[in-house]
């Protein structure tokens, strides 16, 4: 997936491509790598909300409780309608609890 991220550098998929790429990542217990494939496609895409999502999940998994909370708030100004049941999709089970904490605290200071 790197490889091919690489040669097509102008893909319109490539916000798409980084967030699947750095939940495989993380699966992997690659977390800067995987922070890195995050912030990627953050950057490729920023109305992209699932990319915020994932690294909300990431940075939570490596103890950045201020970071997580600042993807949450990015996803929920991009998406003001996200719901606990989008974060399921995006995030990893065993981080599902500790995100869901995270994202009751980021819900009242974010545009409803």
């Amino acid at each position: 997936m790197q490889r091919g991220l690489r040669l097509s550098p102008d893909d319109y998929r490539r916000p798409v491509w980084y967030t699947l790429l750095s939940g495989a990542l993380q699966r992997l217990e690659r977390l800067d790598e995987a922070a890195s494939a995050a912030e990627a496609a953050c950057r490729a895409d920023p109305r992209f909300w699932p990319a915020r999502i994932v690294r909300a999940g990431i940075e939570l998994e490596r103890g950045h409780r201020a970071a997580a909370l600042a993807a949450l708030r990015e996803a929920w100004h991009i998406r003001p309608c996200l719901s606990p049941e989008e974060l399921r999709v995006w995030v990893r089970k065993r981080r599902f609890e500790a995100l869901l904490a995270v994202w009751r605290e980021a819900r009242p200071l974010t545009p409803s």
